[in-house]
C-alpha cells in the first residue's frame, strides 16, 4: 500500500467533491456520495472530524470508488 496522509472524514468528502463526486444526502454521521459520471455508483463515507482508518479507506477505494491506487492517491492529495 502506498503511503499517503490519512484524512479526516470531512476532508475526504471535500476531496471527493473536487474529483467528480457529489453529496446527495447525509444521514446521521454518514455522507452519501454519488459519482457524477456513473449515477449508479453510490456509497457512504463517515462525516467525522477525526482521521479515518486506513483499512476503511482501502475498502472504500476497492469496493466503492473502484479507482486505481494512483487515482486514489490523487484524490487524497486534495485533502
Amino acid at each position: 500500500m502506498a503511503k499517503y496522509k490519512v484524512p479526516t472524514g470531512i476532508r475526504f468528502i471535500k476531496a471527493l467533491q473536487k474529483n467528480g463526486y457529489k453529496l446527495i444526502r447525509q444521514k446521521g454521521s454518514h455522507a452519501i456520495m454519488q459519482s457524477r459520471v456513473n449515477k449508479i455508483e453510490i456509497f457512504s463515507v463517515p462525516n467525522v472530524k477525526y482521521d479515518l482508518d486506513i483499512g476503511l479507506l482501502e475498502d472504500i477505494r476497492k469496493n466503492n470508488l473502484k479507482v486505481s491506487l494512483q487515482k486514489f492517491i490523487e484524490i487524497l492529495k486534495d485533502c
